[in-house]
């Protein structure tokens, strides 16, 4: 999975939640400026981070390196 991918699943998880990136940055322990460039696929998160973001979030780690079936 490409990052930048990444990043739009958690973008969209994040909104499905209601969340504002500020608000699920203090959840998740981060900055709010990492989780934006995250989501823009300017960083690569480490799995404890990808972690504190899913636990954040209510979802498993493992939903955000789920493939789609095409």
């Amino acid at each position: 999975m490409e990052f930048n991918q990444f990043g739009e699943m958690l973008k969209y998880a994040r909104k499905e939640e209601k969340l504002s990136q500020n608000k699920l940055a203090e959840m998740a322990g981060i900055t709010q400026t990492y989780l934006s460039q995250i989501e823009t696929g300017h960083k690569k998160p480490n799995l404890k981070t990808i972690e504190d973001i899913a636990i954040a979030l209510g979802r498993q780690t493992v939903i955000f390196f789920n493939k789609k079936n095409d």
